[in-house]
């Protein structure tokens, strides 16, 4: 490991530090290769040609990983498995607990340690094995490293189209460097990163709570199951055509949109930006495509016109904000008369009218539906001032879930941040000096 080292003027480096071929790190840190940290160059790609053909495959046995499995980082996932003399046969691509997986064809250098209770198996072709020297290194360090940015670019910048052939076979990946800190300092590391994760893990818990409770909340709301005190008066079963009036987006093509302009709302984005209702805008126009444009008014609902799955089409959006904007083609606008559009907003993607929807598409590779379909979508209609109740209590939930992304996205930010400065050496814990002395 000594041996990556550069022959460079180290006058400019701060004392306590020396340049490597990883950078500026610590004196006391050393340098390391892939094939360095792990035991007996215990890097092992999954067999090729015809060692795991599906007439191998049995209905239980031992277990054959997946790419799927570093993926999703799951053990659950898959459901081929192998007898006891093809797993004989194929012992060297055995996976123990602890040992490394790493995806390495197609969506590549995503990564899971096998943990413990795993089903005994054995890796395929599209995945990576990697056994660490836990003398070396500990592995939720290596899995901190692995992971960042930086590392990650390393392993991708020299394979074209970002995939990985014959990847144990190529020295350029068996000699990556990574930076290795004394064993007490990577399990201090590992360790604050752990628990940042903690903290995003508990977060992401309480997001999904939130949001089980926003889709229950609209379950009993939006069907009238649960009526709001102060309210008893009946609901009407109604048309949605029958509340106000249809006109359609038009004028905006790809090559139109801007980063400044006229703020514009395109079909795409109701599926991947807006949920329920428009909070931002992502995309402008010219005042020359504006004027060709199809204006948008606060109140108006925004349905996608076309998607690829008769189960998202016509996904609804409310456009509540007070300022002029622009619907592109493939929107279906719906204008409501003496109705709240924030209710109707979350009305239009409540289950049972997502059903509807789903009946009225058309089409195979790409579903589109019209406004005279839409227009034929019923359900049962509460008083103006029930609909702004309800939907100021879902919008309340929804405000709760936006902190909560917020705070998210916030702390793992942070850990970016504090992998940058740790990993690097940049910034130094304080590790017992009795760490130093224990067993690995």
């Amino acid at each position: 490991m000594s041996n990556h080292k550069l022959a460079i003027d180290n006058s400019q480096v701060p004392e306590g530090y020396k340049k490597t071929e990883v950078g500026v790190i610590p004196e006391d840190w050393d340098v390391a290769s892939l094939v360095d940290v792990s035991i007996n160059g215990g890097l092992v790609r999954g067999p090729f040609g015809g060692a795991l053909k599906k007439e191998f495959f049995v209905k239980s046995g031992y277990k054959v990983y997946e790419q799927r499995n570093a993926i999703y980082r799951s053990i659950e996932i898959g459901n081929y498995f192998i007898d006891s003399k093809k797993f004989n046969d194929l012992n060297r691509f055995e996976i123990s607990e602890g040992d490394i997986i790493v995806s390495c064809s197609g969506t590549i250098g995503c990564i899971y340690k096998i943990p413990e209770g795993a089903p005994q198996g054995v890796i395929n072709q599209a995945l990576l094995k990697i056994t660490l020297n836990n003398n070396l290194i500990d592995s939720n360090f290596f899995l901190a490293v692995f992971c960042c940015d930086k590392f990650q670019e390393k392993i991708t910048e020299n394979y074209h189209g970002g995939a990985m052939q014959n990847l144990v076979g190529m020295d350029t990946f068996k000699n990556t460097l990574l930076q290795l800190p004394p064993l007490p300092e990577q399990r201090a590391i590992a360790q604050t990163l752990s628990d940042v994760d903690a903290l995003i893990a508990a977060l992401d818990k309480l997001i999904t709570k939130k949001r089980n409770i926003k889709t229950a909340t609209m379950q009993q709301l939006l069907t009238g199951k649960k009526r709001l005190s102060g309210f008893s008066d009946e609901w009407h079963q109604v048309l949605l055509g029958e509340l106000g009036v249809f006109s359609k987006g038009s004028g905006i093509k790809k090559d139109d949109v801007l980063d400044y302009g006229f703020a514009c709302i395109r079909y795409g984005e109701i599926y991947t930006k807006h949920h329920d209702f428009i909070k931002k805008f992502y995309s402008f126009i010219s005042e020359k495509t504006a004027n060709n444009s199809q204006v948008i008014k606060s109140g108006d609902l925004l349905f996608a016109g076309s998607g690829e799955t008769a189960e998202e089409i016509g996904k609804c959006v409310a456009f509540l904000k007070r300022k002029i904007a622009y619907a592109g083609g493939d929107i279906v606008i719906f204008s409501p008369k003496e109705q709240d559009s924030m209710f109707l907003g979350y009305l239009m993607n409540y289950e049972s009218i997502v059903r509807q929807k789903a009946r009225m598409g058309q089409g195979d590779a790409v579903v589109h539906i019209q406004a005279k379909n839409l227009a034929q979508l019923q359900f049962d209609l509460p008083p103006l001032e029930e609909q702004r109740a309800i939907a100021s209590i879902l919008s309340d939930i929804d405000a709760e879930i936006a902190a909560l992304e917020k705070r998210r996205a916030k702390t793992k930010a942070i850990k970016q941040g504090m992998m940058e400065q740790l990993l690097t050496g940049k910034t130094r814990l304080i590790v017992p000096s009795n760490a130093y002395t224990q067993c690995p």
